[in-house]
């Protein structure tokens, strides 16, 4: 008796909505979708001796690459850099 409470609440809530039943195929409706817009990669790090400068990047892959590059942050905040990359890249 309990599973056909369980299931009778089931419908009902499934059932909710715009009055239809749960495949009722006249509700559906097309969307469209623009596409996605491109995004820069941004990031200047610092102390109070130094900065790695503005760089900014089409691509998450391109930004972890520099942000492991000593050179072009002129070999500044490390550890900062490594925290950056920790949090934003180890994934990628």
């Amino acid at each position: 008796m309990k599973a056909l409470s369980i299931f009778a609440m089931m419908f009902l809530f499934i059932g909710c909505g715009k009055g239809a039943l749960p495949w009722d195929k006249s509700q559906v409706g097309i969307q469209s979708v623009k596409p996605a817009e491109p995004e820069a990669f941004t990031y200047e790090l610092g102390n109070a001796s130094c900065t790695t400068g503005h760089h900014s990047f089409n691509s998450l892959a391109a930004t972890c690459e520099a942000l492991l590059n000593n050179e072009l942050n002129n070999d500044c905040v490390e550890n900062k850099r490594l925290k950056l990359y920790d949090s934003h890249c180890s994934n990628s």
